[in-house]
C-alpha cells in the first residue's frame, strides 16, 4: 500500500526500500500513547486519523513520508501502546557541501510591505512559512482554517494575497477559500498548495497550474511562485 511505513524493531529499514549506501538517520521519539499494530499500518496513509472529526486532516506523516520518498529515502516507526513511539527517516549522504542559495535576491523588492493572509492548519507548517514570508519582506497574518481566513477578511481586506492549503478543516477548503473571496474582494491574488496537487482533476489542475505550489516545496521555488503570482 503507498504511504505504508516500514516498520522494524530499532527502526531498521527493510533492504527493498533502500539499497546500499552511506545513509543520515533523523528519530524523532515522543512519550505518548503510542499505537497498536493496526494504527501503525496505516499511520502514513493520506486522511487516516485517529482524532476527532474536525480535530485534523490526517496528512502530517503522509507528507513527510512523501518528502521522504521524494529524497530517495525511507521512514520507519517503532510503536509501543502506552510507552510512546519512534519515527526514524533515513536519507542518503551526501558528500558534497550544500550550496546556499540567495534566496533573498529572488524576491523583488515589491515584497516590501505587501500583505499576505496565510491559512494553513498544521501549526508546525503555519509557523515555518510564516517565517519564511516575513524573511522575504512580507507582511504576514497567520489563521487555521478557511472560515477564519474569510472572516478575517471581512474585517480587513487590505491584502495582496491569500496562501492557502487545499485541504483544511472546518467545512471551506482551500478551493471554496479563494472562490468565495475572489468574489467578494476581486483585486486578491491566490496561491495554493497541496501534499496531492497530483492527485487534483486534470481540469483543475490546468486552471490552477500558475496559482499551484506542490508540496513539499524549497524555499527558493515558494520565493519564485510568490514574485511570479505578485507580479503586476
Amino acid at each position: 500500500m503507498e504511504g505504508t511505513p516500514s516498520i522494524h524493531p530499532g527502526g531498521r529499514p527493510p533492504a527493498p526500500d533502500l539499497p546500499a549506501g552511506s545513509y543520515v538517520v533523523l528519530t524523532v521519539s515522543d512519550t505518548g500513547c503510542g499505537m497498536d499494530a493496526a494504527t501503525l499500518m496505516r499511520s502514513c496513509e493520506p486522511f487516516f486519523t485517529t482524532k476527532a472529526m474536525g480535530k485534523g486532516t490526517g496528512l502530517g506523516l503522509s507528507v513527510v513520508y512523501g518528502f521522504i520518498k521524494q529524497s530517495n529515502g525511507a521512514i520507519s516507526i517503532d510503536s509501543t501502546v502506552g510507552v510512546g513511539t519512534d519515527v526514524h527517516l533515513w536519507l542518503p549522504r551526501v558528500s558534497q557541501p550544500a550550496v546556499r542559495a540567495d534566496v533573498g535576491t529572488m524576491v523583488t523588492d515589491a515584497a516590501n510591505g505587501q500583505r499576505i493572509l496565510l491559512a494553513e492548519d498544521d501549526p508546525l507548517v503555519a509557523r515555518s512559512v510564516r517565517q519564511q514570508l516575513i524573511g522575504f519582506g512580507y507582511e504576514v497574518v497567520s489563521v487555521s482554517n478557511g472560515h477564519e481566513a474569510l472572516g478575517y477578511l471581512a474585517q480587513d481586506a487590505a491584502f495582496d494575497l491569500v496562501f492557502t492549503d487545499i485541504v483544511m478543516p472546518g467545512g471551506v477548503s482551500g478551493l471554496e477559500l479563494v472562490r468565495d473571496a475572489g468574489r467578494l474582494y476581486p483585486h486578491l491574488k491566490f496561491l495554493l498548495t497541496s501534499g496531492y496537487a497530483d492527485a487534483l482533476d486534470e481540469a483543475l489542475r490546468a486552471r490552477l497550474a500558475g496559482n499551484l505550489l506542490a508540496k513539499p516545496y524549497k524555499r527558493s521555488a515558494l520565493a519564485e511562485k510568490l514574485d511570479v503570482v505578485l507580479r503586476p
